[in-house]
């Protein structure tokens, strides 16, 4: 999967970005504003996936100081919720594959952020040009006077 940054605010901005070299604490541009029901299907996404309490997560750690994998990856997850922060980190090696529930949550972000998980797929396509001939407007534009 890409590498992505999703960070999601209560109000329903939805930030998104995938630039290479981008830290755990940086914060992408707004993609959209999500609504109520995207933010409820967000939630229940988490309690399916036992992810909206903290009493499942991983000890809570600063992604900062997080050992960057030498091959693969690491998906990590924080959540603040009713004051509480928690979070989930999980290391991929290379060839393996993600874990579902990871696996499920990214790519319903993704969808939200208009975008795609997969590495190297370029999200702008160049439009098609036609050559209809001349300047239809031609026969308009008065012949200046020399």
């Amino acid at each position: 999967m890409k590498s992505s940054r999703y960070v999601v605010f209560p109000n329903g901005a939805l930030h998104h970005g995938d630039e290479k070299g981008w830290g755990p604490n940086t914060l992408p541009g707004r993609t959209r504003t999500l609504s109520r029901e995207h933010i409820a299907t967000i939630w229940n996404r988490l309690d399916q996936m036992g992810m909206s309490t903290p009493e499942r997560a991983d000890k809570t750690v600063n992604f900062q100081i997080l050992p960057r994998p030498k091959n693969g990856s690491v998906y990590m997850i924080a959540v603040n919720s009713n004051g509480e922060y928690w979070n989930y980190v999980r290391y991929i090696e290379e060839g393996q594959t993600a874990d579902p529930a990871f696996k499920s949550l990214i790519r319903m972000l993704a969808s939200y952020a208009w975008a795609t998980d997969h590495p190297e797929v370029e999200g702008y396509e160049e439009p098609t040009r036609y050559d209809l001939g001349g300047n239809p407007y031609e026969r308009y534009i008065e012949v200046q006077a020399q």
